[in-house]
């Protein structure tokens, strides 16, 4: 049976959670200030909660919600620490340093890969595994189809979400809501932004705000296809909303035909008001609008809320089988024990029996008595017990035996065995490169490649796999020119689907004299190994500490970009096992998304016209096609550090990367001459940094 695991923000939305029928729940705690939010529990909070899924037969799934940097890293460990020792089911990470480290600190506590981690093709699945995890979440984005292609080819459990809101970017891709001024997406403090990035004058003038994720009459589907937990996500919503959703899941996981129209029109009601959809499950070429349509909050009476709060604050949902034994023998005592799923056993004595006269003690009637359970987390799968004819106990005293029983259990339940830990191991720092870091150039196309961008000469020129045939004349005396590497950039995303295609795309790139290729995922590095390829990291694989530099290292990476989210401080701070690079102008990606927004917004494909999406600011974001027609969402503003450059001269980078999209040749060529000192040339509409205009 599937596992149906509810997001919880709070121990009230634990306790909804469990009342309702969920089998685990998700709890973040722990963070550190710098990425604290209020939906984090205290420590407290999470001990508690343990104790009572604990007691219920629920598991508790701790959630290391954020990327940690060097400074929090400890943090993290920490937290992982108090997880173990209070019990934790599982602790789930995305972050493939911290990964790597509690796998020794912690080796007895499962870890399960988050969604950060982009599981989107089998490569990603046997790269979670090579890293140790038990479970993974899969991407979002991916189709029944290819969710039964990964399980079955998966040595490690699969988890799918099945409801909540849709979020539009790729996981791991979105920094929309840091631009915007709020929480960082890849930091666990998302404010949901990109609902109101607007497309001026479109049909849809909101094409990032999507219907929520509503899988409920597909479940059968997803267990048949090897699904191994299904996620209730939304978490910042209030805790009514987790108890109705969970009932209903509950329900349709024990029993698909027990789901009515009745349960999603409810949900949709109350929660919902924009629209439910069925996400990407029948392939993105299949996939139904799901942009949210136009919908004033749904009105709903306090009393609702009230009657659904009363509810699962006054009930017990009845987890746990429990199985009774028991003797009635004349002139002894009534003897009746108490077993759990745990091995637990509880045996308790009772009164004498009294010779019966008008009524007798039967089989049937101990047997009535030992069902009468409700009030708590029991329910009775089968009573054995031998009883001598001609006795008679009162109901009343056979009931009050069960209830001391049951409690009894109820605490024992509380005890769990204690995990293994070793020492944290403190981190050598590497030196850092002394000399200054070299120039390197990233272009959309060969359009943006020139004769004077030939002379400027950068270390490295990055240019997307996909527009290298079209581009061989313009590249060529690049690949020919001594002293200029020619990196071949992966899509951010390549499912199985694609692989043969991409496969192709980089022998042909082979062909040219290209053998270098920049990764933004993991489950990449594969693809491009086996391809014959030396492997470089670009910023999708979100470096935030020295742990997972070495982890790269490890890999067999020969670089990596940082974070373009850093800055030039935290960068100087960390162990380059890896030389590393930073983005020092240009626009930058904000999000990549499967759903193509001028399609969405305007009823038609136009990537090539469309105007883009104006944020919070009020600034036009350029949206740029990408592999596999999916879109990426620019930032309004380019980067640009010319003036900064002394702090990542002394940053111990191997590289400073300007970052070419919507710039023509001449001008690329300008701004390269500018960061070599060859010119005073400042473009408009810049900023100095993602937080800093």
């Amino acid at each position: 049976m599937l596992e149906l695991v509810a997001s919880a923000g709070s121990p009230e939305a634990v306790s909804a959670a469990v009342q309702n029928g969920a089998t685990a729940v998700y709890v973040s705690f722990g963070a550190p200030d710098s990425v604290k939010t209020s939906l984090d529990m205290t420590y407290g909070d999470f001990a508690r909660a343990a104790e009572f899924c604990r007691q219920r037969g629920v598991k508790i799934y701790a959630v290391i919600d954020y990327l940690p940097t060097d400074g929090e890293f400890a943090a993290a460990v920490k937290t992982a620490r108090m997880a173990s020792r209070t019990g934790a089911d599982a602790l789930v990470v995305s972050d493939p340093g911290l990964i790597r480290v509690l796998r020794r600190v912690v080796p007895e506590l499962p870890l399960f890969g988050g969604e950060k981690l982009n599981i989107h093709n089998a490569d990603g699945v046997k790269i979670a595994a090579a890293m140790g995890l038990k479970r993974i979440t899969l991407a979002r984005e991916l189709s029944l189809a290819e969710i039964a292609s990964l399980s079955a080819a998966a040595d490690i459990e699969t988890e799918v979400i099945a409801h909540g809101p849709t979020c539009p970017s790729y996981a791991g891709f979105c920094h929309l809501s840091e631009a915007q001024g709020a929480g960082s997406s890849l930091r666990g403090q998302c404010a949901l932004v990109c609902r109101e990035a607007a497309a001026s004058g479109a049909k849809e003038p909101f094409p990032l705000k999507l219907k929520d994720t509503c899988l409920l009459t597909r479940l059968a589907a997803l267990e048949k296809a090897g699904v191994a937990a299904v996620r209730i996500t939304g978490r910042e919503r209030r805790a009514e909303y987790t108890a109705l959703a969970t009932e209903v899941y509950a329900r349709a996981v024990r029993d698909s035909d027990s789901v009515t129209a009745g349960d999603g029109d409810l949900l949709r009601s109350v929660f919902s008001p924009g629209g439910l959809c069925e996400a990407w499950l029948d392939g993105p070429e299949k996939s139904a609008d799901m942009t949210a349509r136009a919908a004033s909050d749904a009105e709903v009476s306090p009393q609702f809320f009230t009657s659904v709060r009363k509810a699962y604050l006054n009930r017990e949902y009845q987890h746990v089988a429990v199985w009774f034994y028991g003797t009635l023998a004349a002139e002894k005592p009534l003897t009746l024990s108490v077993a759990d799923d745990r091995g637990n056993l509880v045996e308790m004595t009772g009164p004498v029996p009294e010779p019966a006269f008008h009524q007798e003690t039967t089989f049937a009637v101990l047997q009535t008595e030992l069902l009468k359970t409700g009030g708590t987390p029991f329910y009775c799968d089968g009573v054995k017990c031998a009883i001598d004819k001609g006795l008679y106990l009162p109901t009343a005293e056979i009931g009050k035996l069960r209830d001391a029983l049951l409690a009894e259990l109820l605490e024992r339940r509380k005890a769990y065995p204690p995990r293994v830990e070793f020492d944290y191991d403190s981190f050598t720092l590497c030196s850092n490169p002394q000399d200054p870091p070299a120039l390197t150039v990233s272009v959309a196309d060969g359009s943006q490649l020139s004769d004077a961008l030939l002379e400027i000469a950068p270390t490295v020129l990055t240019i997307p796999l996909w527009k290298i045939e079209d581009s061989r004349d313009a590249l060529r005396p690049f690949i020919e020119r001594e002293g200029i590497t020619v990196a071949a950039l992966l899509p951010g995303v390549v499912r199985d689907g694609e692989r043969e295609a991409v496969e192709a795309l980089l022998q042909k790139a082979a062909a040219l004299g290209i053998r270098h290729a920049m990764v933004s995922s993991f489950a990449h590095i594969l693809l491009a190994r086996r391809a014959g390829f030396l492997v470089m990291g670009d910023i999708g694989l979100n470096i935030y500490n020295s742990r997972t530099l070495g982890v790269l290292q490890e890999l067999g990476l020969i670089s990596a970009a940082l974070p373009f989210t850093m800055t030039a401080e935290e960068a100087r701070t960390l162990s380059k096992t890896v030389p590393a690079e930073m983005i020092v102008y240009g626009r930058l990606p904000l999000m990549l998304t499967e759903t193509c927004i001028s399609k969405a917004a305007t009823g038609v494909c136009s990537c090539g016209s469309f105007a883009g999406l104006a944020g919070a600011d009020g600034l036009l974001m350029p949206v740029v096609s990408e592999y596999g027609c999916r879109n990426v969402v620019l930032s309004a503003r380019r980067l640009f550090l010319a003036g900064r450059m002394k702090d990542y001269m002394t940053a111990g980078l191997a590289g400073v990367r300007l970052s070419f999209t919507t710039e023509n040749a001449a001008e690329c060529a300008l701004i390269a001459g500018r960061y070599l000192g060859m010119n005073k040339h400042t473009p408009a509409a810049v900023m100095r940094g993602i937080h800093e205009n």
